[in-house]
């Protein structure tokens, strides 16, 4: 569960109602579930959550798999995962790496995922799979953190789980 899940549910209980709406900053799960007159748009935006602690978001599903090759400075690793959209009319945009929370690039899509659409049965996922090509120029040596984020058909971000740690070494 992430931290804008945790916020949401702390207000809904607090609030005791059905429904509680939070504004929070940055990644939200509110997906391509809109519910009529409010946004779901970027860092405002709106988290729906039923009193019974359902989060109303089932609409991305999707995971890093892995950080392929030696991070060191001047280097590049490649970074893996899948992702894929449940509700119909809910469709995947863009996926941004982000390492230490800044977005360093966006993955290409459409990669064969034959095991995940099998695992969840879903054919239609076949082409769930992404990966991504980091540059590590201008990285400083040390841990850094790699995680993934899906822009969606309504501009909601969704924060991918499988977040990676990484240590770059000095090659030089």
């Amino acid at each position: 569960m992430n931290n804008s899940q945790n916020r949401v549910r702390e207000v809904s209980k607090a609030l005791g109602a059905l429904y509680a709406i939070a504004f929070v900053s940055g990644l939200t799960s509110a997906g391509c579930y809109q519910p009529p007159g409010h946004p779901t748009q970027g860092a405002n935006a709106v988290v729906v959550e039923r009193a019974d602690n359902d989060v109303l978001d089932n609409d991305v599903r999707g995971w890093l798999d892995r950080v392929e090759g030696k991070p060191r400075i001047g280097s590049a690793v490649n970074v893996v995962g899948w992702a894929a959209a449940e509700r119909p009319g809910c469709r995947i945009e863009t996926i941004e790496i982000l390492m230490d929370g800044i977005e360093i690039g966006e993955a290409v899509r459409g990669v064969e995922r034959s095991d995940v659409a099998n695992s969840y049965g879903k054919p239609d996922w076949n082409k769930s799979g992404w990966e991504a090509e980091v540059q590590l120029d201008k990285i400083l040596p040390g841990e850094h953190k790699i995680e993934a984020v899906v822009l969606d058909s309504s501009q909601a971000r969704h924060m991918l789980s499988g977040a990676r740690s990484i240590t770059v070494l000095d090659s030089r």
